[in-house]
């Protein structure tokens, strides 16, 4: 399935987790509340990631429109997991894991334009992209390099079968709160092309999505 080869980024999986945010940021003051929503998604995904650790060489482009607003984000990383030490290199007790490396990421509004019947799909901005250097060990996470006003646009075409599927989000805390929400992606399989900064790239794993939600919120 198309959205299993997805998921192998933990980046196209985070696009999931944007959509049901909606939901939470609405219901987090509230007391009890019913929320529901629409996004449609244009996305194109690249590299291979350890989804355990965080670590590989991936990234990601999604437009989507959403609430009245149409929002470009972009995504690139090349990190690779760690165990760091503590500064106690003769004591594996307190030994944690991380990522080092760096990742280049901006968001920002766009022109999208997404077809009702998911068939085509085309977005472009001028974004401003940061580079981070992330080293857990040293604990450091730094912009190392901004660049403003990069061109930065997407076209996809359908190509196969749509595909469909059905996320549930259950959390709860005895006595405090519980909160369940549902998801329902009807998505289309999707190539075309990406160009960043001027510098084209083919996009072999595209996709172009309906996203609908409703959740409920009680806090006690």
């Amino acid at each position: 399935m198309l959205r299993d080869r997805l998921l192998r980024s933990t980046a196209a999986a985070g696009a999931t987790l944007v959509l049901i945010a909606s939901f939470s940021e609405r219901v987090a003051a509230a007391e009890v509340s019913n929320d529901s929503g629409e996004a449609l998604v244009a996305q194109a995904v690249w590299g291979t990631a350890d989804l355990e650790t965080g670590a590989g060489d991936y990234g990601m482009l999604a437009a989507s429109i959403q609430d009245g607003q149409s929002v470009l984000f972009f995504y690139d990383q090349s990190e690779v997991a760690v165990v760091c030490d503590a500064d106690t290199p003769g004591d594996p007790s307190d030994d944690y894991s991380g990522l080092s490396g760096t990742f280049r990421t901006a968001t920002g509004s766009a022109d999208v334009q997404i077809a009702a019947n998911l068939k085509t799909a085309s977005a472009r901005a001028t974004l401003t992209i940061e580079t981070i250097l992330v080293d857990a060990c040293a604990q450091q996470w730094d912009v190392i390099a901004v660049e403003p006003g990069v061109d930065v646009s997407l076209n996809l075409s359908a190509v196969g079968r749509r595909d469909g599927w059905i996320d549930r989000f259950d959390e709860r805390v005895p006595g405090e709160f519980n909160s369940h929400a549902v998801l329902r992606s009807a998505a289309q399989p999707a190539t075309g092309t990406l160009s960043l900064g001027g510098e084209v790239s083919s996009v072999e794993l595209g996709l172009i999505s309906r996203n609908r939600w409703n959740g409920h919120f009680n806090g006690g």
